[in-house]
């Protein structure tokens, strides 16, 4: 499976429907120019005219990886060793479930004996399967759960000029690595049409009781491929039309995986797939309201109107409430399948302390409620209230905190560039006996606890790697009452930068299905479009980053987290592609908080807010 072409990637054709109506004598004359020069510019490139045309492969032979990036062979041109060097800026990472780690970088780093100058073959068997990450920040270590996937990501780059215009291509493909391995890709027939081979990393989009063709490709490996639909408590099989073509018609919406089988009942494959409503109708919250009436709090939720085609079961049994302490705790009162009390005079979906067994306790808490439909392995809408109940008014609560062995610089940064490792300390000051303090870490994973409450005032935190950090310091009330956690009563937040020792990363700007937003220290400005999108449609956020540095040491990786009615989560984990899809399942303002960092990094290296309005 080749990715052709010189031009970084194709958009879903939604988007160019969206822009049409804007740039149509501009896409005309563009027509005439690739009908004239023969080559397909892409909507988010920004090609190189003298580049020429590559194409882009990666397959598995025996226990090699071989990737190939071949240039286009011109009529009448004389090719010498120069130009016929691909390798050179060509950079290929991997993923084994922990993480992506830099498998090649840009310049002519050899791989397997008789790699050339236009192909690089890995031995898996370097492969590190307990690896975390390349790199190895102690700060910046994750786990995902295991796996026997293995992801690749190619990126080949036509220049390094800073300010010039440059042209990428990249590739992503998805190998099995156990027993035996297995080279098997799926695509559907929506993509073959709509997308570059790029984007097959991305979620499906289908519509239901509309029938997708599933083409796949396996190389080299056993014969008895199947296909099924997973969901929650459900399996839908697709129907094998030929060995490389199955057919399937979803039954329902909802967020499902297409999972490809071998012979051996082994998962080798497992992309995730957006189902559409029929009658572009979907499970939808309205409000959430919580009010204390004689000492007994109740939660009040509204469901709108609107019922996705097939859906028929009782909208009391299809909703989930939990609350939280956000980042430490979270309990769910009411789980999908259990049974809510309906209020006809409110018309609202309810849940109280006195009837389902809970009491709050002291403190802020997040009260959330969710919907979906029954097979869904993800919700159709959420929202959350803040929801403080306190028996103190005033909570005296400061941190003291210092670096032990090392100064701040003239710009408020610190430096890893010393002898002995950073250390900081972060004292609560004159803490209250009736008291428990903890310590939260905002990093590449996000907000997390790194020291759980207790009578201890102290925290003590070595980073290795460079960043924009905040330690956030949380301060509750002894449990005294309540069957539910005591939650924080005061937050402090500090944050503290690690400087990068050889690059400065700063966002240039954002593009999202026709918008554009300049980014200016860390500011968004809309400066073309109408700053919304449309709802259930794989929108495509394209992030453009600076490097001011060695431009063939650019290690970028990008991050998004959504916001909307209370909640935010990631839309994904730091990726070396610098375009991430984006299905927004609700109507409303979104808030995008995006991020990009170095891979080094153990945290952003710069970062901005942009809000769209999703239709």
């Amino acid at each position: 499976m080749k990715l052709l072409e010189s031009d970084e990637r194709k958009v879903p054709m939604r988007y160019l429907e969206n822009c049409l109506h804007k740039t149509m004598f501009v896409i005309i004359i563009g027509i005439l120019c690739m009908i004239l020069c023969g080559t397909f510019v892409g909507m988010f490139a920004e090609a190189n005219s003298n580049a020429g045309g590559v194409s882009m492969d990666a397959v598995l032979q025996n226990d090699n990886i071989v990737v190939s990036v071949t240039p286009e062979v011109k009529a009448n041109k004389v090719r010498n060793g120069n130009n016929g060097n691909t390798m050179n800026k060509t950079q290929i990472w991997g993923n084994y479930g922990r993480g992506w780690f830099l498998i090649k970088d840009y310049g002519n780093y050899k791989g397997k004996k008789n790699s050339g100058n236009q192909q690089f073959i890995w031995d898996l068997k370097s492969l590190d399967t307990k690896n975390e990450s390349y790199w190895g920040q102690s700060s910046y270590r994750f786990t995902n759960e295991d796996t026997d996937m293995f992801k690749i990501y190619v990126r080949h780059k036509k220049n390094y000029s800073q300010h010039g215009k440059k042209s990428v291509v990249d590739l992503y493909k998805t190998f099995y690595l156990g027993s035996p391995k297995q080279d098997v890709q799926l695509i559907t027939d929506r993509e073959k049409e709509e997308y570059a081979l790029a984007s097959y990393d991305f979620p499906v989009v289908a519509r239901q009781n509309n029938k997708v063709e599933l083409y796949l490709s396996a190389a080299g490996v056993p014969d008895g491929y199947d296909v099924k639909i997973k969901g929650d408590n459900y399996t839908q099989h697709a129907t094998k039309k030929t060995d490389e073509v199955f057919e399937w018609v979803p039954e329902e919406s909802g967020t499902f995986y297409i999972i490809v089988y071998d012979s051996q009942s082994q998962v080798v494959l497992k992309r995730k797939v957006y189902v559409n409503s029929l009658n572009n109708e979907y499970l939808q919250l309205g409000d959430l309201t919580i009010n204390n009436k004689n000492n007994i709090v109740c939660v009040m939720l509204e469901v709108e109107d609107t019922r996705p085609t097939g859906f028929n079961e009782n909208i009391g049994e299809s909703l989930r409430f939990v609350i939280s302490e956000p980042h430490v705790w979270s309990k769910t009162i009411k789980d999908y399948g259990d049974t809510i009390t309906y209020n006809s005079e409110s018309g609202t979906y309810e849940i109280n302390e006195e009837h389902e067994g809970f009491k709050f306790g002291s403190g802020n808490y997040s009260v959330g409620a969710s919907i979906k439909t029954p097979h869904s392995i993800e919700t159709d809408d959420r929202i959350a209230k803040s929801y403080r109940q306190s028996v103190v008014d005033n909570v005296y609560f400061e941190v003291d905190w210092e670096c032990i062995n090392g100064k701040p610089r003239k710009d408020g940064s610190y430096s890893l560039k010393q002898k002995s490792p950073l250390q900081f300390h972060f004292q609560v000051k004159e803490p209250q006996e009736n008291y428990e303090y903890a310590f939260l870490l905002h990093d590449a994973r996000g907000k997390r606890l790194v020291k759980a409450y207790s009578q201890s005032t102290g925290f003590s935190w070595s980073p290795a790697d460079p960043g924009e950090y905040t330690i956030y310091a949380r301060a509750r009330l002894k449990q005294r009452m309540g069957t539910l956690p005591n939650s924080y009563e005061k937050e402090l937040a500090i944050p503290i930068r690690i400087a990068h020792p050889a690059q400065d990363v700063t966002l240039e700007r954002v593009r999202i299905n026709g918008n554009e937003w300049r980014i200016d220290n860390g500011q968004a400005t809309l400066v073309a479009g109408d700053g919304s999108i449309p709802s259930h449609t794989l929108n495509v956020i394209e992030v453009g980053a600076e490097t001011k540095g060695n431009m063939e040491k650019n290690h970028l990786m990008y991050k998004v987290y959504g916001a909307n009615k209370g909640y935010k989560s990631s839309l994904n984990d730091y990726t070396f592609s610098n375009h991430i899809p984006f299905y927004p399942k609700s109507t409303g303002e979104y808030s995008l908080v995006v991020m990009v960092k170095d891979s080094i990094s153990g945290s952003h290296e710069d970062r901005c807010e942009i809000l769209v309005n999703v239709k």
